[in-house]
């Protein structure tokens, strides 16, 4: 899992450092920089996946909205402390914005202190092995072009781990229904590909999806369906009971006229089945009705994927345990000059307090966070 994170000069995250926890909510004002947060951690692994100017177009971002606007250097310094089951890793670097890649990167195993990999001054080196001119192209980190021949089999865990990172805090409706040719194993920052992605699943794990939608938040849900039409495209339907008293009863409808709430919980849910070991959800309670949040809350909990979240609704956190949201629940908000700030928010003074009395999200509700982030500003 992602132990720890730090970035600098990425949007409004300045010198910004936090420690994450297997599941991390994200709360705060709107424009506060949950969102962002999201977006740096996605950024900082895409480093490793390469195809920088691809992951911008995909957002439809400029190469200058990466970058602090009162700030004239385009580098992006970054720090992620990562925590296996045996093992512990640091992965340092610096963004260069002009060349698209990292002049500087070193990972470290924490444990021993061994320098597993480094580059700087255009050349790289692998553990005691001789330093190597960088003479070819890429863009990112240059792990995003080495080949597995020439990479230890340590730094090809903690690249396969990075790799797997996905984030969807683009996740729409509208692109979700949409039909896709190929998912490539990838959901897509919008679930553009959701029918295709769920097409490659597996039976057991499709059967896994029903099962779970049809005992936790929809009784008359039987299950999803995808086909395969001209030219490749694959087309996503539901089927539900119409009569749950009669078996014969079935209702067909194709993705376009599926219930937003229905296409999420399918997005989210096919990621939690995915390989994918760290997933990132924006809001993750829009569009799904409260009385089921719960459940699905604990499904994040508890699933083996590190979760990192933002939400707006006390209703989730209400569903977090206490002892749970004092590690898990993280406060953002905005200083004077409009740079992203976080605590834990249990751990602020009078919020902590609350948590004797109340549920986490009640607490949530009973705290002007307006207020809060004008005093925590000024401390």
């Amino acid at each position: 899992m992602i132990r720890e994170f730090y970035i600098n000069n990425f949007k409004s995250l300045i010198h910004f450092q936090s420690q994450l926890d297997k599941f991390t909510c994200l709360i705060g004002l709107n424009g506060s920089g949950k969102t962002t947060i999201l977006q740096a951690i996605d950024f900082t692994t895409q480093l490793i996946k390469g195809h920088l100017e691809d992951w911008l177009n995909m957002r439809e971002w400029a190469l200058e909205d990466l970058f602090y606007s009162s700030n004239p250097s385009n580098n992006i310094s970054f720090l992620l402390k990562l925590q296996f089951e045996k093992s512990s890793y640091s992965w340092r670097g610096e963004f260069n914005g002009n060349t698209l890649t990292c002049p500087f990167e070193k990972i470290v195993n924490e444990i021993s202190g061994e320098i597993l990999f480094e580059v700087t001054a255009r050349a790289y080196h692998i553990g005691n092995n001789p330093h190597k001119p960088i003479e070819f192209k890429y863009q990112g980190s240059i792990l995003s072009a080495l080949q597995d021949e020439v990479l230890t089999e340590e730094l090809i865990n903690i690249r396969d781990f990075l790799v797997s990172v996905k984030s969807t805090d683009l996740l729409s409706p509208q692109l979700m229904r949409k039909r896709a040719r190929q998912a490539d194993n990838d959901l897509g920052l919008g679930g553009e590909k959701l029918s295709a992605f769920l097409h490659d699943l597996s039976d057991d794990k499709k059967n896994e999806i029903n099962q779970l939608i049809k005992e936790n938040f929809s009784p008359r849900f039987e299950s999803f369906e995808t086909t395969t039409i001209q030219a490749g495209w694959k087309k996503l339907s539901v089927t539900e009971k119409i009569i749950p008293v009669l078996e014969t009863a079935r209702l067909k409808t194709e993705a376009k006229h599926v219930s937003d709430g229905l296409l999420r919980l399918l997005a989210i849910l096919s990621q939690m089945m995915s390989s994918s070991q760290v997933l990132l959800f924006d809001e993750i309670e829009d569009g799904i009705n409260p009385e089921i949040v719960e459940k699905l809350v604990d499904l994040l909990i508890s699933t083996p994927q590190q979760i990192i979240t933002t939400t707006h609704s006390p209703i989730v956190l209400n569903y977090i345990e206490d002892e749970q949201a004092k590690k898990s629940v993280i406060l953002t908000y905005k200083n004077e000059k409009g740079i992203t700030q976080q605590r834990p928010f249990f751990t602020i003074k009078g919020v902590a307090e609350k948590l004797e009395i109340l549920g986490p999200g009640e607490a949530m509700l009973d705290v002007n966070l307006n207020e809060l982030a004008q005093e925590l500003s000024h401390d």
